[in-house]
Order: structure tokens, then C-alpha cells, then sequence
């Protein structure tokens, strides 16, 4: 956010402000979920039922993303 504020144009901040390069924004929100799926595995052990709640997705979805992901979940 710092970065951003200095960097911004104008007063406020855009999302360009926040990404610098759109093209990279969508790797990064990626990026980010795939971290936020790997941390919450990791906390729970790889409990799927708990890991889908803690995410608000069902299991289908999870494993879905896992897949897409190339996450290693031990059983």
C-alpha cells in the first residue's frame, strides 16, 4: 500500500497503482490463493472438511483448485 501511494498518479490509489502491471495482477491473485490454499491444508492437517470451511468452498472446488494448483495434499 505504501508502495502504492507513492507511486499513484493522483490522489487515490487504482489497481494499477497496487498490480504496476495488469498483466501480472491475475499470476498474483493466483499466487495468492494458491498460498491461502497451501496455509490452510498445512493448519489443518490436511482435513479437506475443514479446510473447505475454513475457505468457503465445497469439496469439489477444492479439489479442483488443488488440482490446477499442483498442491500435494498427504492423506
Amino acid at each position: 500500500m505504501e508502495r502504492a501511494a507513492i507511486l499513484s498518479d493522483d490522489e487515490g490509489i487504482t489497481a494499477e497503482d497496487l498490480f504496476l502491471d495488469s498483466r501480472n495482477s491475475k499470476k498474483n491473485i493466483k499466487n495468492m490463493e494458491k498460498e491461502l490454499i497451501q496455509e490452510v491444508l498445512q493448519s489443518v492437517k490436511n482435513d479437506m472438511s475443514e479446510a473447505c470451511k475454513i475457505l468457503g468452498m465445497n469439496k469439489k472446488a477444492l479439489e479442483s483448485k488443488i488440482d490446477k494448483y499442483n498442491i500435494e495434499v498427504r492423506l
